[in-house]
């Protein structure tokens, strides 16, 4: 008796192909980020090349595993850490040098931050909703104008057509 299952063929391996060269760095970087324990070779099945693919592409851009886990392990500290020492870094002297639109935009953005670390709206609601009510009874006005024209036109006498 003839076997009539598909065995699963392993994936083709080799040089990847020029034009897919980015978008295969891509998937390698975005599969090691995603697995919960990457190894090269899991990432590398994961993806379709060979391990040396893998091994290279994460020394091109200079991903340390090791780094990379404790930073993840990290990251709330660290980026605590850095948002407190450039806050720091920020005094009367920075400010007075920064151009009026840097400082119009440093200032829009902390609104904005602060607003929403205490919950509150970041965009104005009202004048969006208020814009919306606007724009839809402009619609109906026009459609009412539209419809007490073609009814006037009904009215005009076409006995002498």
């Amino acid at each position: 008796m003839i076997d009539t299952q598909t065995v699963e063929q392993p994936k083709r391996r080799g040089r990847i192909p020029l034009g897919s060269k980015k978008s295969i760095e891509k998937k390698i970087i975005e599969c090691n980020k995603s697995l919960q324990h990457p190894t090269q070779q899991n990432v590398a099945d994961q993806v379709g090349v060979c391990r040396q693919t893998v091994a290279n592409v994460l020394a091109k851009y200079k991903i340390n595993q090791d780094d990379l886990e404790e930073y993840k392990i990290n990251q709330p500290d660290i980026l605590m850490g850095l948002q407190q020492r450039i806050s720091g870094s920020i005094d009367d002297e920075c400010i007075q040098k920064a151009t009026m639109k840097d400082r119009l935009v440093a200032l829009g953005i902390v609104i904005d931050k602060h607003r929403l670390i205490t919950g509150q709206s970041t965009s104005n609601i009202a004048s969006w909703t208020h814009l919306v009510s606007q724009s839809h009874k402009a619609q109906v006005i026009d459609n009412a104008k539209v419809a007490h024209s073609t009814t006037e036109c009904d009215k005009v006498d076409r006995s002498a057509d």
